[in-house]
């Protein structure tokens, strides 16, 4: 198989503008020319071709018996070359056969004319229908390792995670159903909860966090409705927790320790603890009057 590296140059100042490979010169030529495509280099070529130009094809180097592999490095070899010697090459890439993607300058200008602009419904529920039942593939384990390295100790700067808390956006209620639909019945495998323990060990929530967590709560009672608390208690019924190991009492004497109620607090406290009294002793009349009948 022959392959012909080429180059594509300006007709008036003769710079070199792109580099490629192709088997027939001609057919690549037409293609380049005729073709509209979204690439960096299209939108030069038809530049020249609205004011009524063309480029000027020239060949560089003639692969004989090419094995799929020497022409890449020859390609790269001149890319390499040419943006050494300064032209503005077209090319998005170093050549040869690898990930393609957008010139630098086109993602910026991409960026900047959709920056603030909002998809309407139609364009939403476009996408939408596109995707819509598809399923995409499980990662590989070597990908997902590939993953938790790039990740594994990055932190998110402060100015990006307030940009995303006042971005965010409340779930609609029947988005709030689906994920609830999703995930009733769901359970964890004893790995899945070995692996959250494992990772729960010896965390602290930082100063921070709790005054985040806590400030939205200021000011807010918290009821729960009987059906809530006739749902917990059937689930807790008949289980018998397993007492707290020597090691958790200290750390929960050592939490406690030097800290003083507010009145409130205390009176709080005593308040709920009279009431168990009063419904265990309810409760035990209950039992008697039942007994004796």
């Amino acid at each position: 198989m022959t392959v012909f590296i080429y180059c594509l140059s300006d007709p008036d100042t003769g710079e070199v503008r792109y580099i490629g490979k192709t088997k027939n010169l001609k057919s690549r030529f037409s293609g380049h020319t005729s073709r509209k495509n979204k690439c960096w280099s299209s939108y030069w070529i038809w530049s020249l071709r609205n004011s009524g130009k063309m480029p000027i094809m020239e060949e560089l180097e003639r692969i004989e018996n090419s094995d799929d592999k020497d022409w890449q490095e020859v390609e790269r070899f001149y890319i390499a070359y040419f943006r050494f010697l300064g032209a503005r090459l077209t090319n998005l890439d170093g050549g040869g056969i690898m990930k393609k993607g957008r010139h630098p300058s086109t993602g910026k200008r991409f960026s900047l004319a959709n920056k603030g602009r909002k998809k309407t419904p139609e364009q939403i529920e476009k996408t939408a229908s596109k995707n819509r039942g598809r399923k995409r593939e499980p990662f590989s384990q070597e990908w997902k390792d590939k993953i938790s390295k790039t990740l594994t100790g990055r932190k998110m700067p402060e100015e990006t995670r307030l940009k995303m808390i006042a971005n965010k956006k409340p779930f609609s209620e029947e988005a709030l159903e689906r994920i609830r639909k999703s995930a009733t019945g769901r359970k964890h495998s004893p790995e899945a909860k070995e692996k959250i323990r494992q990772w729960h060990l010896g965390r602290r929530p930082s100063q921070a966090t709790i005054e985040r967590l806590r400030t939205p709560r200021l000011g807010k009672t918290f009821v729960m409705s009987e059906e809530r608390k006739i749902k917990i208690g059937n689930a807790n019924r008949g289980k018998k927790h397993p007492p707290l190991s020597k090691e958790r009492c200290d750390a929960i004497s050592k939490v406690h320790k030097g800290r003083v109620w507010s009145p409130e607090h205390r009176e709080k406290a005593l308040s709920a603890m009279r009431a168990t009294v009063a419904l265990k002793k309810l409760k035990r009349d209950a039992d008697k009057v039942t007994d004796t009948h």
